[in-house]
């Protein structure tokens, strides 16, 4: 396969307008990629317009390589959307510390006009910071370059924001998040880490059209050996059962036949029965089955009958 040069994320999407195949509107296409002709290769690879979003059996082929386009593209364009008046601030804030007038530790807080205090923080009310796919790009890839309009600014810039009052707790929390995914984990912590068993996390973040993407936007940062396979010809409930019967398995692999007999698998057990509750609450599974203490024993019980063998 023939890796891209620099992938983009396209956020500026609207099933509902006219565009190409893949509901990306054309002139939004063809302005984003006159602003990237000075920055970007001779070839990209987009997500929105690269994959046939239509063909189940092309993007299951490709989402499941997703993590390996970002994590081997020389760098990552994240288009933002055109200029506006958030942007235009947000670029003033960011040049006043960067233009070598002052200090890092000397912002010039009393020449950032209220206006700039207002509308720059607006920059990450995007619809770009609430998808889920942008973990993949932010955590795996070598670089990030952000495009808004004419704007270019480096992934490094986006801490800067952070002396925005208004802005601060959330640069922070994408931070931690991002660190978080930069470390490729089993499955089990990977779920765990975005979605929670009682499903109160990341609510208006990570979120995507199709459901079963709750699962298979973030496989990019799970171990490759314990990937579930993508297939978008499944149902949320499907999906679910190949995340609960991945994940015993994974931890099964660590219990013997005797200790799981004597009740050592415990702390296991604990862990599966978390891994089914968050999982079917970022599917959206209202069917819990999968999800119950007695549900789940049966298929410890198949999976350590197997090893008995």
């Amino acid at each position: 396969m023939r890796l891209p040069a620099k992938g983009i994320q396209f956020t500026d999407i609207d099933h509902n307008r006219h565009g190409n195949s893949n509901g990306v509107k054309l002139g939004t296409v063809v302005q984003a990629r006159y602003q990237l002709s000075d920055i970007a290769a001779s070839y990209l690879w987009i997500d929105q317009l690269t994959i046939d979003q239509s063909n189940k059996e092309e993007k299951s082929h490709q989402v499941q390589l997703m993590g390996n386009i970002y994590s081997c593209a020389s760098s990552v364009v994240a288009w933002l959307g055109l200029a506006s008046e958030d942007s235009q601030h947000a670029r003033i804030f960011i040049e006043q510390q960067t233009s070598g007038t002052m200090s890092k530790s000397d912002v010039d807080l009393q020449s950032t006009s209220s206006e700039t205090w207002k509308l720059a923080p607006k920059i990450l009310q995007r619809p770009y910071w609430t998808r889920l796919w942008i973990m993949q790009e932010l955590a795996l890839a070598k670089d990030v370059t952000f495009v808004c309009g004419e704007w270019v600014w480096p992934r490094s810039d986006l801490r800067l924001l952070a002396n925005l009052g208004a802005a601060r707790s959330w640069v922070m929390s994408c931070y931690g998040t991002i660190a978080l995914a930069k470390s490729i984990h089993t499955l089990p912590q990977v779920i765990l880490n975005f979605y929670c068993p009682t499903g109160d996390r990341n609510q208006g973040f990570l979120l995507c059209e199709n459901k079963l993407d709750k699962i298979y936007g973030i496989l990019g940062m799970v171990v490759p050996a314990q990937r579930v396979i993508v297939d978008y010809n499944k149902t949320p409930n499907e999906v679910l059962l190949d995340v609960i019967n991945l994940t015993i398995e994974i931890l099964a692999a660590d219990i013997s036949s005797a200790q799981w007999a004597s009740g050592e698998g415990g702390e296991a057990f604990k862990i599966s029965l978390d891994v089914a509750r968050a999982s079917s609450f970022a599917l959206g599974v209202c069917d819990t089955t999968w999800s119950t203490k007695a549900a789940l024993y049966y298929i410890w019980e198949k999976h350590m009958n197997r090893k008995r063998r």
